[in-house]
């Protein structure tokens, strides 16, 4: 169904090169953290300390995806910016404090 999609895009609108010309490739880092437990995030005050000074400093040039995992013991970070320092940097605070608060 995917390829039937894009394949209409083209036919309507151009080639894909041309389709694709204004995205922009972030580097993106996903961390798993092993966890004995699995509370809301924002009941861990150091982890949303970490989360919101992530999404205050990336601001519209980025993104952070913190979440458990469905079917296993782990959280999940996922840090995407413009720059790798910033996705290193932020991934691993965010990382240490779930690290701290609930690791197994």
């Amino acid at each position: 169904m995917t390829a039937v999609k894009i394949a209409s895009l083209v036919a309507l609108r151009g080639p894909l090169e041309k389709l694709a010309e204004g995205l922009k490739d972030y580097p993106q880092i996903i961390l798993n953290v092993k966890v004995k437990t699995k509370p809301p995030m924002e009941s861990l005050p150091d982890v949303s300390r970490a989360l919101g000074e992530a999404q205050k400093a990336l601001g519209e040039n980025g993104r952070v995806v913190l979440r458990y995992s469905g079917t296993e013991p782990l959280a999940r970070v996922m840090v995407e910016a413009e720059r790798h320092e910033d996705v290193k940097r932020y991934s691993e605070s965010i990382a240490s404090a779930l690290r701290a608060a609930i690791g197994a």
